[in-house]
């Protein structure tokens, strides 16, 4: 790992937001380890997105990087992290560490399923938004765009059971 690399870093957060993804699922039968591996992997992976923030907003260079590129149909995937992007993962680093560890305690009474669902939509949803925010062209920002309208219309769903939700 590359300390000078923000995409490293941002790789490793993405990693780190996957195998909390997968443990959830793993754990799903099991509230409190699935409980753990989601909100605890996601805390994980905003602290790591939060230092690319603050590295961003102290070397005060765009930092660009071509992650898939195909000749043919001129289609190529990156990111792109400057100083605005770097503010926008702090911020969203600050306040996912903050709504991970309330929802520790939060669904400490729901049900597996329900539990397990929730932490593998909230992950989908901060790594898509990170996604957002580093997004360095058109169709890796449409792509992450509609990953986080998808988890969050999930998330939404979970409480579908209240008849204000489903309107």
């Amino acid at each position: 790992l590359d300390v000078a690399d923000p995409g490293a870093w941002l790789l490793l957060a993405a990693a780190t937001r996957l195998v909390a993804i997968a443990a959830t699922l793993l754990a799903r039968s099991r509230s409190g380890l699935s409980r753990s591996a989601a909100f605890g992997g996601s805390v994980a992976a905003s602290l790591v997105t939060g230092g690319v923030g603050l590295f961003a907003l102290g070397s005060g260079t765009a930092l660009r990087c071509h992650v898939v590129s195909h000749e043919a149909s001129g289609l190529t995937l990156g990111y792109s992290v400057d100083a605005l992007s770097g503010w926008f993962l702090l911020v969203l680093a600050i306040l996912g560490v903050a709504v991970a560890v309330y929802s520790l305690g939060y669904f400490a009474h729901s049900s597996p399923g329900r539990t397990a669902f929730v932490g593998v939509a909230f992950n989908v949803l901060l790594g898509s938004v990170e996604m957002v925010f580093v997004a360095g062209g058109a169709i890796a920002f449409l792509l992450a765009w509609e990953l986080m309208t998808l988890a969050t219309a999930a998330l939404v769903a979970t409480e579908h059971e209240h008849a204000q939700t489903r309107r």
